[in-house]
């Protein structure tokens, strides 16, 4: 069996479940994505059951944990929150929960 000892991915998903354990997202990486809302964006859509997260897959391994974490904040705060001081805060939250969780596990930052 082929196990991946550190993958940040995740500890990112393990963040948010500890900390906003309610909210639902999707993430799907697009390999023919225009780039023109950035390396990922979020899509809130009535007529998804959840919010959608959509990540450039050209996007470089090491960036996807904080792209994914950015986006993750908007689900939380909702479509209005834009990058305000609630977004902040969430962001803010969950990086440092990554951090803590993969230096309990690895003795160093992801």
């Amino acid at each position: 069996m082929i196990k991946i000892i550190n993958d940040p991915i995740k500890y990112v998903l393990k963040a948010i479940k500890e900390l906003y354990p309610g909210y639902r997202a999707e993430v799907i990486y697009l390999t023919d994505y225009d780039g023109e809302e950035g390396p990922a964006y979020t899509v809130f859509d009535d007529d998804r059951d959840c919010p959608l997260v959509v990540i450039d897959a050209s996007t470089p391994f090491h960036c996807v944990p904080g792209l994914l974490i950015h986006e993750i904040a908007h689900v939380v705060v909702g479509i209005e929150g834009g990058h305000g001081k609630k977004w902040e805060k969430v962001n803010i939250a969950l990086m440092e929960k990554l951090q803590e969780l993969f230096k309990k596990d690895h003795g160093c930052q992801p």
